[in-house]
C-alpha cells in the first residue's frame, strides 16, 4: 500500500488531500474497473495506516506564480513529519521525486531519515534518463 498524494498507482490509491485535488471519477472508474483498490480520504493519519511507501511531490510548481499561499495553506494538514511516517509500517521508505522544499511537503527529519529512499531514487532516475537519451541518439 502506498499513500500518495497527488499520485494515481495502479493497485492502491490513497488520496489525502483536499477533494478539490482529487483524480477526476473517470479515471476513478478506470482504476475500480481494472481491479484497483480505490481508497480516497483526506485525512492524511488514515491514509498511512500500515503502508509500505510515504510518496509526495512539490505542492507549488516551480513555475506557478499564483496562489501560493492559499495552496500552502490547503496542503499543510498533508505535510510528510515523523508523526505521519510512524503511522506506516516500521520498514515503511519515504520517497520524494526532487526537488522539495524542506519544511514545506515534508520536514528535514524525513528527507534525511533512515527511511529515506530520495536519494536512491533521484540516482534510479539518473540511471533511466541516461538510457533514453542513448536510445535516442541510437
Amino acid at each position: 500500500m502506498i499513500y500518495l498524494p497527488g499520485h494515481l498507482i495502479t493497485n492502491y490509491l490513497f488520496k489525502p488531500s483536499h477533494p478539490n485535488n482529487w483524480p477526476n471519477k473517470k479515471i476513478l472508474n478506470w482504476a475500480k474497473n481494472n481491479d484497483g483498490k480505490i481508497i480516497m480520504t483526506k485525512d492524511p493519519k488514515e491514509a498511512v495506516k500500515l503502508v509500505d511507501c510515504v510518496m509526495t511531490d512539490k505542492w507549488i510548481s516551480m513555475n506557478d506564480k499564483s496562489n501560493k499561499q492559499k495552496k500552502r495553506k490547503l496542503l499543510k494538514a498533508y505535510q510528510v513529519n515523523s508523526r505521519i511516517m510512524n503511522l506506516a509500517k516500521s520498514d515503511a521508505i519515504f520517497m520524494h521525486c526532487l526537488p522539495a522544499n524542506r519544511g514545506e511537503e515534508v520536514t528535514d527529519e524525513v528527507i534525511d531519515g533512515e527511511q529515506s529512499a530520495v536519494w536512491l531514487e533521484a540516482k534510479n532516475r539518473m540511471y533511466v534518463q541516461k538510457s533514453i537519451i542513448e536510445w535516442c541518439l541510437k
